[in-house]
């Protein structure tokens, strides 16, 4: 599944409704590059329900953001997703949005809601040019 197919709301037949949440996703990938080990897990993110998250985990390791082992049961309304890193792309795109600041000023110059509606490509790119502008002020490039 491509990038662009995230833009949509995701319904699995007898499943739940998922609206793509790019703050979840920026937690999402920092936990996952806070992992210490290299053990495929599930993830599980605080004050979010499991399926949700599990529903952007599946999303973000279909788009080649992740890397792990999937594993579905027919009933389930994802498949769940054993996570044992990020891929490249993933850290890259990490990379490019852990910094506060920069993830607040992507945030408040496109907004949340437009936000959720870009292609991940999209985010991901502005968010590395971003970053390479902040550190080209920073080194007085």
């Amino acid at each position: 599944m491509g990038t662009e197919k995230l833009l949509e709301t995701h319904r699995r037949p007898g499943s739940i409704d998922v609206k793509r949440d790019m703050e979840l996703v920026r937690r999402i990938l920092l936990t996952v590059q806070a992992k210490t080990n290299l053990e495929p897990e599930l993830i599980k993110i605080d004050g979010h329900d499991d399926a949700v998250v599990g529903r952007h985990v599946e999303m973000l390791f279909d788009a080649g953001f992740l890397e792990g082992m999937e594993h579905s049961i027919l009933a389930s309304e994802y498949r769940d997703i054993f996570v044992k890193d990020l891929s490249w792309d993933g850290h890259e795109f990490v990379g490019a949005i852990s910094k506060e600041e920069l993830w607040q000023k992507l945030k408040s110059a496109i907004g949340p809601g437009e936000l959720a509606g870009l292609s991940l490509k999209a985010i991901k790119d502005a968010s590395i040019a971003a970053a390479t502008a902040y550190l080209k002020g920073k080194l007085g490039l």
